[in-house]
Order: structure tokens, then sequence, then C-alpha cells
């Protein structure tokens, strides 16, 4: 158990200094509140990690990605497929 929670704040703090790294590293403050925004929504998932996995519940977080961003990847495909045809004509 508290290799788990070692494990769980080490995976935090590297997150951290990443995240703080990547923002110095953007070009002004064009996109800043994007990057921001989805760092955040990864920090939610982290910090949720440990409760989901005394729940059981982590798989189903993870194929519920899995599905959305197998979804995106489809409708990129349609898009893309589409633009060919159009440009062929």
């Amino acid at each position: 158990m508290i290799q788990l929670v070692y494990r769980w704040m080490q995976n935090l703090a590297v997150y951290m200094i990443l995240v703080t790294a990547f923002l110095q590293a953007l070009p002004e403050n064009s996109y800043r509140k994007y990057v921001r925004f989805f760092c955040g929504l990864l920090l939610t998932v982290l910090l949720a990690q440990p409760v989901l996995d005394l729940m059981g519940e982590a798989g189903q977080v993870t194929e519920l990605y899995r599905t959305a961003e197998y979804e995106q990847m489809i409708k990129e495909m349609e898009y893309a497929a589409d633009l060919l045809e159009k440009g062929g004509e």
C-alpha cells in the first residue's frame, strides 16, 4: 500500500515538473490557456487514479478513453477520404 502511494506521489511530482517545463517553453501566451486546460484534465485523472484503482474502475476509464480516441480517428479518416474524393473530381 505504501509503495502505491509513493508511486502515485512520484507520478504527480514528475507530471508537475514536466508541465511546468512545457509551459515555460511555450512561445508567448497564444496557446497557454488551452495547454493549461488540457494539463488540468490530466491532473484530475492523475489525482483520481488511486480512488479508481481501489474501486476497480481504472480499466473502464482507460477503455472509455480508447473508445473516444478510436471514434476520433475514424472521423479524421472519413474527413480525409472525403477530401481525397473531392480533390480527384
